[in-house]
């Protein structure tokens, strides 16, 4: 049982080529096989049984496969939605009575056993996979707090303000504006209903931001409606206005008039900023039967939504249990929790076995306690009832997770050419700044403020923040050398910080640089740049060595002396093609050579089969007459982990030496 919608797997097609080969990928950059768990593999990519980081939307091609392109015949891959079908099966024709009394799980909508293998994907959305173990932002150098007394301990009273400031009366300016929140969020199933009767839910539409909220639309998608209706309907020419923390209810309603299965949704638009909540698709949806004279019960709503309920806060919704026969009682012999905990409880339960008669219904009160986890179980009611005597309904609610904070920056003027927004690590030159952005930290809500922070900073330094609680801000060095900045994010709503802060690093350069690397190519394919540090003896170190090589798993080393001067800055790892990456050194030592290499790391599906990568190397001379060279080489696909030594570069002279070998 799970909360979102069944999930679907990639089936990969077989290609058809003149040579044989297998299909697969991996996110590690000098290693095809060898992770244990998703967490050795980069960018999203997921570890397979066979130890390889695998991504779905990239193949690599083992070295069997033709060196022709007009091998490149390919089949388009098989997207089977394995765990869709069961959408398939709830057509109309699906539904009939007929059908019903001969299967006693249409009824249930696959609630009643939940065995696809498509549900198994939408189980590991749940909070539980979203816990602070996985926030692997951890700062180890927040500083301690001052724990004296800050002053001089006058322990005598203040004298009394005789002319106290006016209170301020005016209304704060929105942090986050309008933001609204639906419940239920996805769907309103009102299961089976006898044609001619009528049954309802409520719609909960609410304002969690801290500025009005304007509901410009709330109508169906559709009429006619095919029995359903929304009341009140909202249209532009009456805007209805949601003020902050309050909440405005429709009622929903599904009166079939004749047999079959039924859908519509309920539209909400509104002016919310975010683009995703700008308009909002309640899905509805109840099957029918013709008046019966046999034992029938009616169970709505299904499922039933808590939405969002905050730790240490409760909300209680009901179940409407209803007599759908024409002439017969129908007995309810037992109502219970399939778990019995998670937060879930009966409120007022109602007193078992119960008949209800010819019209007659009774509702049952569910409550959920929120201890700040999302959670799921299911209401199992069990009667007599001619058709499925054993009904199951979902329950699940949101709990509130601490959020969780992500920091990237970039540099404004990018002197040192630099791609875009990144994590980790942010070189600049003085004089110029980092844009930072915190706006992809995440939360149950949505609504967060921001809290950025210098943790530490080279001695003498007075820079600061420029702001403290927008998502984004900048940042300006003031002094040569490490600068580490952190941020902290907190839900408005739930009103709890995130569980670990995000933390980047900013490199300050007092000028140019004595050394520039950088790589770049002309496919979406990826390509690694390492520059490895020799020994004193001109002895290299073995290749993916995380103190001597400077690659896209360690970016900023400490090398030589104290201080950034004689360190490598790797600029940051490069995924999605072209380029570039880029590694700058303020000062090469004089008793090492550095070694310039450009691995092919993955391939993006199968064009062109050979690429060009062209390095780079720049050197700024002490008599400031520049130095540098470039070189080409042709990667090919099938050569995936091929290792292009392009150059050493001399740390005593600067000299760039050729070197343009492979292995």
């Amino acid at each position: 049982m799970a909360r979102y919608n069944l999930g679907s797997k990639l089936a990969l097609g077989a290609l058809v080529a003149n040579a044989s080969f297998a299909l697969f990928a991996t996110g590690c950059s000098f290693n095809d096989v060898g992770c244990v768990s998703d967490a050795d593999c980069r960018e999203g990519r997921v570890c397979t049984s066979s130890g390889a980081c695998q991504s779905p939307d990239s193949f690599d091609l083992t070295d069997t496969f033709e060196n022709s392109e007009q091998n490149s015949t390919q089949n388009a891959a098989s997207n089977s939605n394995v765990g869709d079908n069961a959408t398939a099966n709830n057509t109309a024709e699906n539904n009939t009575a007929e059908n019903n009394a001969a299967t006693n799980n249409a009824a249930t909508n696959n609630t009643t056993s939940n065995t696809s293998p498509g549900n198994n994907a939408a189980a590991n959305n749940t909070a539980a996979n979203n816990t602070a173990a996985n926030n692997t932002a951890t700062n180890n150098n927040t500083p301690d707090p001052d724990m004296g007394m800050g002053g001089g301990e006058d322990m005598g009273p203040d004298e009394p303000d005789m002319n106290p400031d006016e209170p301020d009366m005016s209304t704060p300016d929105p942090v986050i504006g309008p933001q609204i929140a639906v419940t239920p969020a996805d769907e309103i199933n009102f299961g089976i209903v006898t044609v001619g009767q009528t049954t309802q839910a409520t719609l909960n539409v609410s304002n969690i931001g801290d500025a009005p909220l304007e509901l410009y639309s709330v109508d169906l998608s559709s009429r006619p409606s095919q029995g359903f209706d929304v009341q009140p309907v909202i249209t532009p020419q009456a805007v209805e206005m949601v003020a902050p923390g309050t909440t405005k209810s429709f009622v929903v309603t599904f009166s079939p008039n004749q047999q079959s299965g039924w859908g519509n949704s309920v539209i909400i638009k509104s002016n919310d900023a975010d683009l995703d909540d700008a308009e909002i698709e309640v899905d509805l949806s109840g099957r029918s039967l013709p008046p019966t004279s046999q034992k029938c019960l009616t169970v709505n709503p299904e499922p039933l939504d808590f939405g969002l309920v905050p730790a240490g806060t409760s909300r209680t919704l009901s179940v409407t249990l209803g007599n759908c026969s024409t002439a017969e009682p129908v007995r309810v012999s037992d109502v219970y929790l399939d778990d019995g905990g998670n937060g879930f409880s009966l409120v007022n339960a109602p007193m078992i076995p119960m008949t209800l008669a010819v019209g007659q219904s009774q509702t049952v009160d569910i409550r959920f306690d929120s201890t700040g986890m999302d959670e799921d179980d299911e209401l199992v009611v069990v009667s007599d009832s001619a058709f499925f005597s054993r009904r199951r309904i979902d329950l699940f609610a949101e709990g509130g997770e601490c959020p969780e904070a992500i920091a990237l920056g970039e540099s404004v003027m990018d002197s040192l050419g630099q791609d875009a927004l990144h994590e980790g690590l942010v070189a600049v030159t003085l004089g110029d700044s980092v844009q930072l952005d915190g706006t992809a930290s995440e939360s149950s809500s949505g609504q967060l403020t921001y809290t950025w922070r210098v943790i530490d900073a080279p001695g003498g330094s007075t820079a600061a923040v420029s702001s403290s609680t927008s998502g984004a801000t900048t940042f300006t060095p003031d002094i040569a050398g490490n600068y580490e900045l952190e941020l902290e994010v907190k839900d408005t709503v739930l009103g709890i910080v995130s569980c670990e802060p995000a933390t980047i690093e900013i490199a300050a350069l007092s000028g140019t640089p004595r050394a520039k690397v950088s790589v770049y190519w002309n496919a979406a394919h990826d390509v690694d740049l390492h520059v490895l540090r020799g020994g004193v003896m001109g002895t290299w170190p073995m290749f993916g060595d995380d103190f001597d090589d400077l690659y896209y798993d360690n970016l900023h080393p400490d090398w030589g002396v104290a201080g950034i001067k004689d360190d490598g800055i790797h600029l940051g790892d490069d995924t999605d093609g072209f380029g570039p990456e880029i590694v700058v050194i303020d000062e090469l030592e004089i008793d090492r050579d550095y070694q310039v290499i450009a691995q092919f790391a993955r391939n993006d599906g199968f064009m062109p089969f050979e690429f060009d990568a062209t390095v780079e190397v720049e050197i700024a001379t002490p008599n400031g007459q520049p130095l540098s060279s470039s070189s080409t080489h042709t990667f090919r696909i099938n050569r995936r982990g091929e290792r292009w030594i392009a150059f050493e570069i001399d740390g005593a002279t600067g000299a760039i030496l050729p070197i343009n070998t492979t292995f």
